[in-house]
Order: structure tokens, then C-alpha cells, then sequence
């Protein structure tokens, strides 16, 4: 696991929901009063890995469209989190803390999850479109450590996936906020983490894209060519 890293703000977490789909935490901002997580009856659970369904999605990496190909293990979310708060979500996945336990021993690679946030960019440009729906993810989050309890459910947003090597079979997930279609498109463009980097760099202030938030959230695939 890394070390905890910055947060997203409350105003972009919730925005991230209603969208399409060690450093400080910081939940000040208000959220906009058109965008509400979308609260659903929790029954947490500690999700060990077991049978998945077989298929794809897109991921960039390194200036290029790549294929994750999901196979033999479904999402692994396990609990305590590194906070010891609890976690709400039915999938027993959290945003906002790090996880205690892995689903293998060794070092895993990140899978930077991309998510547009107060804009709709091109629907074409998203590899997971559908909000609380994609193949072997989570289907609900838990956010309340930014919210308070009405947001312990929320569904997945959509988003993109980056990530920067094509070995590995776990992958944890880090959240990366994208705040304006300008800078979305500029990561489109450079399908990489370098080119992340690069907007994160410049942007201290994050007005434009967030820092990376951590997840106690991993998922099982492995790399192939794009098509």
C-alpha cells in the first residue's frame, strides 16, 4: 500500500457521482445543490475475490488505447480500512481511505481511475459510461467520510482508466478528479500518466484536476493491444 495521499474536495467528489458515472484530508467545500449522491440501503460486505464475468474495457497507457481483459476473479474490497471507520457501501469498497488488506502479497500496480466531474465530456472518451454499472467493478462506493452517512452507498460514477505498465493481474484503484472538458480532452489527447502528471504539476491550486484519493478498491485483469 502507499502512503495516504490528498483528497478530493467534497464539491468534486459529489459532483464526480452526478456526473457520468502521505498528504492532508479535506472536506470543507460545500456541494453544488443540483448534485446529490444517490443514497441506497447499506449492507456492508468484505468481497473476497471469486468468480467474474469474462470481458473487456479500454485503458490508456502510455500515449495509447490498451484492452483489460477481466477474467477468473471478481473486485476485491476488504475491511478495516486504514481509517477504522466503517465502511456503508453493499460492495465494501471505499473512496477516501486506504485499505489493510490486499489481495495478494507483493507490490501492485495503481489503475488510475479518471472521472469527469461537473461536465459531461464525450461519451466515447469514457471506458466505464454507464453510472453503477461496469464489467467486474463495484457498483456502489462509500463516500461518507466526505459527506456523512447519506453518501456511505453512492453508485459508481463513470470514468476512464489509466494506468503506466502492462504487467500485472491486481490492480489498485486511486481516483483522480477532472474538473473542466479542457483538461479531460488534454488527457484524452495524452492517454498517459505522464500527461496527468504534467496537468497535476501545474495545477497546485487543483482547479482544474484533483490530487490522487485512495481507495481500499482493487480489480483482476490483465493487459492486451488495443484495437
Amino acid at each position: 500500500m502507499k502512503n495516504t495521499v490528498a483528497l478530493l474536495t467534497c464539491g468534486a467528489i459529489l459532483a464526480l457521482v452526478s456526473t457520468a458515472c502521505s498528504g492532508s484530508r479535506s472536506s470543507s467545500a460545500a456541494p453544488p445543490m443540483n448534485m446529490g449522491v444517490q443514497p441506497m440501503a447499506a449492507s456492508p460486505v468484505q468481497h473476497p475475490p471469486g468468480p467474474a464475468e469474462t470481458g473487456f474495457t479500454p485503458g490508456w497507457l502510455n500515449g495509447k488505447t490498451v484492452q483489460f481483459f477481466y477474467h477468473t476473479n471478481n473486485f476485491f474490497c476488504r475491511t478495516p480500512v486504514e481509517d477504522g471507520l466503517p465502511v456503508g457501501s453493499t460492495s465494501g469498497c471505499e473512496v477516501g481511505s486506504d485499505g489493510t488488506v490486499d489481495p495478494r502479497p507483493g507490490n501492485i500496480p495503481i489503475l488510475f481511475v479518471m472521472t469527469p466531474i461537473g461536465f459531461r465530456p464525450d461519451v466515447s472518451t469514457l471506458h466505464c459510461p454507464v453510472v453503477g454499472n461496469c464489467i467486474n467493478h463495484p457498483h456502489t462506493v462509500d463516500l461518507s467520510r466526505l459527506f456523512g452517512p447519506g453518501a456511505a452507498n453512492a453508485l459508481l460514477p463513470a470514468h476512464s482508466h489509466i494506468i503506466d505498465q502492462s504487467n500485472g493481474n491486481w490492480w489498485e484503484l486511486r481516483v483522480i478528479a477532472v474538473k473542466d472538458l479542457a483538461t479531460w480532452n488534454a488527457i484524452v489527447a495524452g492517454k498517459s500518466l505522464a500527461t496527468v502528471r504534467a496537468l497535476q504539476a501545474s495545477d497546485p491550486a487543483q482547479t482544474h484536476i484533483g490530487a490522487d484519493t485512495l481507495t481500499n478498491t482493487y480489480l483482476f485483469f490483465d493487459v492486451r493491444p488495443g484495437q
